[in-house]
């Protein structure tokens, strides 16, 4: 059986089209050979072609390696789970947006091919002049809040027509968290013609056509402007607070209908106690209550009367994340704990408060990041060594990404007054910090054949000035214990990371 498993999923197992290997169904037979399922989804399927059922029957269980091996991944999935991985792997390679450019690479370096080839085409505020005469296709980078888009824009002068769509580059799934409008200015005039607000195109930035793009008329341009000297064109985008809440989870019954109650009408979150209202009975968030005086609703004066029963009512209810895509639901108390933290949220830097890095993006682009910027502040093997010499006087901090078990930890380790500490923490969801447990195991480099070995629960993420605070989550051991164990200086031990069984 292993010997046909490799078989199958060696080199005599390629797409004739694509030269991957077939583990992505639908498999089909041609005379000249084997068609891939993405071949089949992305070119026209030929009377020629039939399904190789006996083939899918049989590789359905074998793991492939991802197509993107020859670039760097070493992954491997059986064929139900390849096609989700391959969408968004580390390594997938990408088209420049640039139709007449025929660079390809990796989404992380998409914004530097741009910066080296196309620095005309990076819009940073982003504005520019629309043309209103000329016949174009462009495609603009947008950075904001470190994930990259993609603007296409074309205009049609016999038409009179342009074309325009915004696409999510980075990781084209959570486009839809996102919404965007374009707004049209006459540049020499007081004239502000705002077009709809739209979500951001979930497809890959590389299938533009007219037909999932948005439209608009000169003609209606010169008509909304005053027939403008020159046009100045704005991209607004901003996180879809409201579609990311309830495309995150599809809730139905009364519970959904007491969600859209307590949707506030200014920020149109859902409401978390505390709840305010006006003096007619309308509710506000917290938040809001700070920004308005009047209510949005009815104009009338906003107090500080609270609306005990909305709030009572709302301790019962399970709140669904924010961000789309992530199905986790909590009581009020713990659902903002949890965004904070959330995979799917914008992180900081790891190292922000002790290096002043003012980086931020989504959590699966962090270990790229501390790779590319704090290389040093990266363990990528369990095993550790610490030089000992002349510790009389020292005191000694240092911090370490240690990415285990498909996540991210944060190892810290501290010397001081002859105690040595450490703690690991989970960079993620504070709920899922207790999934993972850290082992310490210091080798005998001595000769005298001793061990020592300790296991802790890992806590959450928290401030570098706090991490060795709590006594429960810290390993303290003092030098006297350590030193059999020190051979020549170096205290030599791994930190490895273990799923809570």
């Amino acid at each position: 059986m292993e010997e046909l498993a490799l078989a199958i999923a060696g080199a005599s197992c390629k797409c004739v089209i694509c030269q991957s290997p077939l583990s992505i169904f639908p498999v089909y037979l041609d005379q000249a050979g084997s068609i891939c399922g993405r071949c089949a989804s992305t070119n026209a399927i030929q009377s020629t072609w039939i399904q190789n059922l006996s083939y899918e029957t049989i590789a359905q269980f074998v793991k492939f390696p991802c197509q993107y091996q020859t670039f760097g991944c070493l992954e491997k999935f059986i064929p139900s789970k390849m096609k989700n991985h391959e969408n968004t792997c580390r390594y997938k390679q990408y088209p420049c947006p640039m139709s007449s450019c025929t660079w390809i690479g990796e989404l992380d370096i998409i914004f530097d091919h741009y910066a080296d080839v196309h620095a005309n085409f990076i819009l940073t505020d982003p504005t520019f002049e629309l043309d209103l005469i000329n016949k174009y296709d462009e495609n603009y980078l947008i950075q904001d809040e470190n994930v990259t888009f993609a603007f296409h824009i074309s205009f049609d002068n016999k038409e009179g027509a342009f074309y325009y769509s915004l696409y999510c580059i980075d990781h084209y799934k959570i486009g839809n968290s996102y919404v965007y409008r374009l707004k049209l200015i006459e540049q020499f005039g007081s004239n502000v013609y705002s077009l709809p607000e739209l979500p951001v195109n979930d497809s890959e930035y590389s299938s533009f056509n007219k037909a999932n793009a948005q439209k608009v008329f000169v003609k209606d341009i010169i008509k909304e402007l005053h027939d403008p000297l020159a046009v100045v064109c704005t991209i607004n985008i901003e996180r879809n607070v409201v579609k990311a809440r309830k495309l995150s989870l599809q809730i139905e019954g009364p519970e959904s209908q007491f969600l859209n109650i307590l949707e506030c009408p200014v920020c149109h979150e859902y409401m978390i106690p505390p709840i305010y209202q006006c003096l007619t009975g309308h509710a506000i968030c917290n938040k809001c209550k700070e920004l308005v005086t009047d209510c949005p609703e009815c104009r009338g004066q906003i107090g500080n009367t609270r609306n005990f029963r909305l709030e009572q009512m709302a301790e019962h209810i399970e709140y669904p994340c924010k961000y789309s895509g992530c199905s986790f639901t909590a009581k009020p108390d713990k659902i903002k704990e949890h965004e904070a933290t959330c995979f799917l949220s914008i992180y900081d830097c790891p190292f922000k408060y002790r290096t002043q890095c003012k980086w931020s993006g989504f959590h699966s682009a962090i270990l790229d990041h501390v790779h590319d910027q704090h290389p040093e502040d990266t363990v990528e093997l369990p095993v550790i060594v610490f030089i000992c010499e002349s510790l009389d006087n020292l005191n000694y901090t240092e911090y370490n990404i240690l990415p285990a078990c498909g996540q991210l930890f944060m190892v810290g380790f501290c010397y001081s007054d002859f105690q040595f500490l450490w703690t690991v923490q989970f960079i993620g969801p504070k709920e899922n910090a207790k999934n993972y447990f850290y082992e310490l195991d210091f080798k005998d480099n001595s000769g005298t054949d001793k061990r020592l070995f300790v296991k802790r629960l890992c806590c959450p993420l928290t401030d570098f000035d706090e991490m060795f605070d709590d006594d429960e989550d810290v390993v303290s051991l003092k030098h006297s214990l350590l030193q059999p164990l020190i051979d020549n200086g170096d205290l030599i031990y791994s930190c490895n990371i273990v799923p809570v069984s």
